[in-house]
């Protein structure tokens, strides 16, 4: 009736809403907008981290996710965390609309069809080239992977000019996510001489030509088609051994080799549910996951060329544990309304387990025993909506009783926050500040965005070094000067102004300009 498509609209935003703020839930500033916030920062006022190189050194001439922030900026007056996150939001609904699309294709019900996306929704965490299928993080990639699947689920229901949208955007989001989808959507286009479709497309590679004539040419970037020197590999080893097929290969080799087993087998079960052209994509994406490691080898491990180390194609083992949850997912759903329990249990259990555990090869027994109590429960048929509940169960269970923990306690603190609010009201905007004693913690790039006070150095800061070789060259050499503390001395001699300890190893015979119960600040230039 009439309340469907409410009832539809209703369902997929309380299962964003769930997936946002409960599980597998959202994080700020303890990943990548660390340092995507200080470019944004940097580029609406030059004079803020004038001094800190993260900030002054971006690389986001390939994407359109900061002309996009900037301008909601101008528009609304928001902050940045408000802006990205509302993005994440929207674009995981758009996500979970494409996944119920898909499903809906294979004839499953409207409750089943939520099902399955919520399915996929919980998640998977890839390790080796560390990525995930749902980015906890508004990063370019967690805005272009749900447009990629919404694309998917509009070309399964031939809304032809949408998918071509859709994958559009995606591109000038993230181009490395959307390349193989909009490859495929290309040549689909001009086998079939829909030139429209291929019109459409083209406007994500020519949003990004802008993006790029927009900024400032950096002699960094010139080096995008040299090699490695082995300096600089040393340093990308130290800092992002992910990009490395060998420092990983050997521990998750047959975790992905199972994972790609599985999403074969859910697809030929539903080979003949499909059109042509949704099975290209159950089929090709798997495929391009598993070829990405050899290539990715090659061209990195082997020839040491920088495009790989910036393009990094083993993140596209992400679409592993993706599609098997999919494929799997809508058979398992398949089987339990025709009521095979047992084929519908088999199918089932993979993507109930895939968020589990990393590696699925290492599943504990309380995991292995919570995939399958929930998949069969997902298994009983159409009666009482098993499988909805099951599902509803997961994101109730994975991080209470599967202990699943997706990412660490937010490390802004009262006590940060207390210490940035010092630093933002008592000292200079240009100066300079080292967290001494936090090693690889991310409070220094918390501090550096909220308080925007420039850092001398810090571990996640560095994680431009796949990008820019003169700023790796300058980010380790500065590492390796205050990867331990210092002392205070040192640190003047460096050029910092304020010097941060954790106040129960703070120098005990030198006056502080600020303390709290977790840091302690002090001053050592003159």
């Amino acid at each position: 009736g009439r309340s469907r498509p409410v009832l539809i609209a209703t369902a997929l935003a309380t299962l964003t809403a769930i997936g946002f703020l409960w599980f597998p839930g959202h994080t700020f500033l303890q990943s990548d907008t660390q340092i995507y916030i200080p470019i944004l920062e940097h580029i609406v006022n030059p004079a803020v981290l004038d001094a800190d190189p993260v900030a002054v050194r971006p690389h986001v001439a390939f994407t359109i996710y900061d002309e996009i922030a900037l301008t909601l900026r101008r528009v609304t007056g928001l902050d940045f965390s408000v802006i990205l996150q509302t993005q994440q939001v929207i674009f995981r609904a758009l996500g979970l609309l494409g996944l119920f699309l898909i499903a809906k294709r294979a004839g499953l019900s409207d409750v089943h069809s939520l099902t399955a996306a919520a399915l996929v929704s919980l998640g998977a965490t890839v390790n080796g080239p560390a990525v995930l299928t749902v980015e906890y993080e508004p990063v370019p990639r967690a805005f272009a992977l749900p447009l990629t699947v919404l694309s998917a689920g509009l070309l399964a229901h031939e809304r032809r000019v949408s998918a071509y949208a859709s994958a559009a955007l995606a591109w000038a989001l993230h181009p490395p996510t959307a390349m193989p989808f909009c490859v495929f959507l290309a040549a689909l286009a001009v086998y079939r001489r829909q030139w429209l479709n291929l019109a459409v497309l083209s406007v994500g590679p020519i949003l990004i030509a802008i993006s790029i004539a927009g900024q400032p040419v950096s002699a960094e970037h010139a080096t995008l088609l040299g090699r490695i020197d082995p300096w600089l590999e040393a340093i990308q080893r130290m800092r992002s051994s992910y990009n490395w097929v060998d420092t990983w290969i050997g521990r998750y080799w047959l975790h992905f080799t199972l994972l790609f087993i599985a999403s074969m087998v859910g697809f030929w079960r539903l080979r003949h549910t499909f059109g042509p052209d949704l099975k290209m994509f159950l089929v090709a994406l798997p495929v391009i996951g598993c070829l990405a490691v050899p290539i990715s080898w090659l061209l990195l491990d082997r020839m040491r060329l920088f495009a790989a180390a910036q393009y990094q194609p083993c993140r596209y083992l992400l679409y592993l544990p993706m599609l098997a949850a999919l494929s799997c997912g809508i058979s398992g759903l398949r089987a339990a309304s025709g009521g095979r329990v047992a084929e519908a249990a088999l199918f089932l259990v993979v993507p109930f387990a895939i968020p589990l555990a990393p590696d699925v090869t290492g599943l504990s027994a309380i995991h292995l025993l919570l995939a399958t109590c929930l998949a069969l429960i997902a298994s009983l048929g159409t009666r009482f909506h098993s499988a909805a509940c099951a599902v509803l169960l997961a994101f109730a269970l994975y991080p209470t009783v599967g202990h699943v923990s997706n990412y660490p306690a937010n490390p802004a603190t009262a006590e940060l926050n207390e210490l940035i609010g010092w630093a933002k009201s008592s000292t200079p905007r240009e100066a300079i500040f080292q967290f001494a004693d936090v090693r690889r913690g991310p409070e220094p790039g918390v501090f550096r965005a909220n308080a925007q006070r420039a850092i001398y150095a810090d571990w996640k800061g560095g994680g431009q070094v796949n990008f820019l070789p003169e700023f790796a060259r300058l980010w380790a050499e500065r590492w390796k000067q205050i990867e331990r503390p210092q002392p205070l001395h040192r640190y003047r001699e460096l050029g910092i102004d304020f010097v941060v300890f954790s106040s129960q190893k703070s120098p005990r015979n030198q006056p502080a300009v600020y303390s709290n119960h977790l840091w302690t600040v002090f001053r050592v230039s003159k």
